[in-house]
């Protein structure tokens, strides 16, 4: 049984919401689109100070941050490749999410990001 619980106002940790079979395979697909869109490590605008965190994006257009601003862009601000689409299995987890996977619209687009 999935049960809810609230951490915060709008904030919900669904425990249970994926089988150990399905939270492998959801590991499996991030995992394998992880060697396409590696984890970098952003930074801050202007300043240029790094996160505390590593990150990478799924799907049409991903949240990148450097020294000239915040943005959506189509392309892996290190490897220049196209992001690699959202695994199938996490469509399953809308609107319950992931814990480290976020998946949103943005303009009509759909993204997804993975921080570490």
């Amino acid at each position: 049984m999935v049960s809810k619980l609230t951490i915060a106002p709008g904030v919900f940790l669904w425990r249970e919401k994926f089988s150990p079979l399905q939270q492998k395979h959801l590991l499996g697909e991030v995992m394998a689109r992880l060697k396409q869109a590696p984890l970098y490590r952003p930074v801050m605008p202007k300043t240029g100070k790094a996160f505390s965190v590593e990150e990478s994006n799924f799907g049409q257009l991903g949240w990148v941050s450097d020294k000239s601003g915040y943005r959506y862009q189509p392309a892996h601000p290190v490897t220049g490749a196209a992001w690699p689409d959202i695994p199938s299995a996490a469509w399953i987890s809308e609107p319950f999410g992931w814990p480290s996977l976020r998946i949103f619209k943005v303009a009509g687009f759909h993204s997804a990001r993975v921080i570490s």
